[in-house]
């Protein structure tokens, strides 16, 4: 895992905890399987990595098992914006 996808992984890990409120135990943590993510969370998760992150996220286009964890979201934002650096995605920061 890249040094980017490391501090993705914080900051998604971050956004759950403290902008949604989520108890997400660990970077590895089962977030389905817990239901920490329902589709709810799902609903409020979504909107907040496209701001965030400048990506467009299609449920219909997305397993399911991206929202697995922090680790595997971090991985598909990693994906979706290969050339940013974590510090571009702060810049754009909606809050």
């Amino acid at each position: 895992m890249s040094v980017s996808t490391l501090a993705l992984r914080e900051e998604i890990h971050s956004v759950l905890s403290r902008d949604l409120n989520l108890q997400v135990e660990t970077v590895e943590s089962d977030l389905i399987a817990s239901g920490v993510i329902d589709s709810v969370a799902l609903v409020e998760l979504i909107p907040e990595l496209e701001a965030r992150y400048g990506v467009e996220i299609l449920l219909d286009e997305v397993d399911l098992e991206v929202f697995r964890s922090v680790t595997t979201i971090a991985m598909f934002i990693s994906q979706l914006r290969p050339q940013a650096s974590p510090a571009a995605w702060e810049d754009s920061d909606p809050s």
